[in-house]
């Protein structure tokens, strides 16, 4: 059991990172890859990486409002503030 859910999966995106990373994951080296961009577009369900586009399903009603407060430590904290 996890204890912090993902918010987005794309096993799709997975299956292409292992694929692309095969060798780094072999010699068993970290698969950060400094200057790599992944841009998630939670409007049209779509991650793009590398040029390719991987679809997800459209995100229920709490992660969405967790993506619009930037996350949970800034809801949790305007929650506090009272804003």
């Amino acid at each position: 059991m996890s204890t912090s859910p993902d918010l987005v999966l794309v096993p799709a995106l997975v299956e292409r990172l292992r694929t692309v990373l095969a060798a780094t994951i072999k010699a068993g080296e970290r698969t950060i890859v400094p200057g790599d961009v992944l841009d998630i577009d939670f409007t049209a369900s779509t991650l793009a990486f590398r040029g390719e586009t991987f679809a997800f399903p459209a995100l229920g009603s709490v992660p969405q409002s967790l993506v619009i407060a930037g996350g949970v430590e800034s809801l949790v904290g305007r929650r506090l503030s009272g804003n």
